[in-house]
């Protein structure tokens, strides 16, 4: 990656422009997970989008229980750059689920709790 330096009021800044080999993404690459409700199932997707590399993700379906440890409902692993994938269960009404993705290197993210 090619670099350009500009002064700034007394303060070198470096900024950092794209070279030949990594083309610039139209969207950041970020982690996706969501939870929906769909009839009596609950609907969980995660991914990567907007992403010029592929990694390996782990999708998790998890329920919330208060003051105990989530319980993990299912799971699928994949390599994606730009991909998502769903997994489904049958709600049970009054639990509370949620998404989990991560990347083998330690990025998580967290979709916003649905209560069925």
């Amino acid at each position: 990656m090619l670099a350009t330096t500009s002064l700034l009021m007394g303060l070198a800044m470096t900024t950092p422009t794209a070279s030949a080999e990594e083309e610039p993404s139209p969207r950041a690459c970020a982690l996706v997970a969501n939870v929906w409700k769909d009839g009596n199932y609950a609907i969980f997707q995660g991914g990567r989008q907007g992403c010029s590399t592929a990694k390996n993700v782990t999708v998790q379906a998890r329920r919330h229980i208060a003051m105990w440890p989530d319980q993990e409902l299912s799971r699928i692993s994949f390599s994606a750059a730009n991909e998502t994938r769903e997994l489904s269960i049958w709600g049970t009404t009054g639990h509370v689920y949620f998404t989990q993705t991560q990347t083998d290197d330690g990025a998580v993210f967290h979709s916003d709790r649905l209560t069925f």
